[in-house]
């Protein structure tokens, strides 16, 4: 099934370059358009993960990989200096079902380059000096509202606190901006402001 959906996709970014190609010169007649920047950037979102997900640059594989999210430490965090979070290019395959993304800036928001990236519910990655960190919701350390998220795993911690949380009833969506912190060891050692959203 996956390798008919990988070339049912394939063929159909083929179909869309050529007449992307062959449209050139007629403009933007036929477009009417005037999608928001939530409903550009959520409707990705709103589906799972296909195997052509995995032809981004850092995807996952779209074999399912197995998920660790205990409190081991990943050896070649372990020495860890400085941080640096790597873009994650759209929803891995891993994610299945609903989704949320969060992004530096509101054009990777738009363009699906997340710096951290969950199911909303239990499981949780981001990519740190180049190695993927698996993390488990910590629902202890989240607040009832949902404006206050924790995620936990190999001695990090992401915490999340959102900010101008707007929901999309038509797309059953909702988008958001606020803070992602991420703590190794009890201590912090990245923050930044986030743009980000979610779907089912």
């Amino acid at each position: 099934m996956r390798k008919f959906a990988f070339v049912f996709a394939l063929g159909t970014l083929v179909m869309l370059a050529c007449n992307s190609s062959n449209n050139k010169n007629s403009g933007n007649a036929g477009d009417s358009t005037d999608a928001t920047i939530a409903d550009t950037a959520l409707a990705g979102m709103n589906r799972t993960a296909t195997a052509n997900d995995s032809l981004a640059a850092n995807a996952l594989p779209s074999v399912m990989p197995d998920i660790d999210t205990s409190d081991a430490p990943i050896a070649a965090l372990a020495n860890l200096t400085t941080v640096k979070l790597d873009k994650i290019h759209g929803i891995p395959d891993f994610i299945q079902g609903c989704s949320d993304g969060s992004a530096e800036t509101e054009q990777d928001f738009e363009t699906e380059h997340y710096i951290f990236v969950s199911d909303g519910q239990s499981v949780g990655m981001l990519i740190i000096n180049g190695v993927r960190v698996y993390l488990r919701a910590d629902l202890a350390h989240s607040s009832e509202d949902d404006n206050n998220v924790a995620y936990v795993g190999h001695g990090f911690r992401v915490h999340i606190v959102l900010s101008n949380q707007q929901s999309h009833e038509a797309s059953d969506s909702f988008t958001y901006q606020g803070t992602l912190e991420v703590l190794k060891d009890g201590k912090s050692v990245y923050k930044t402001r986030i743009w980000g959203g979610g779907a089912c």
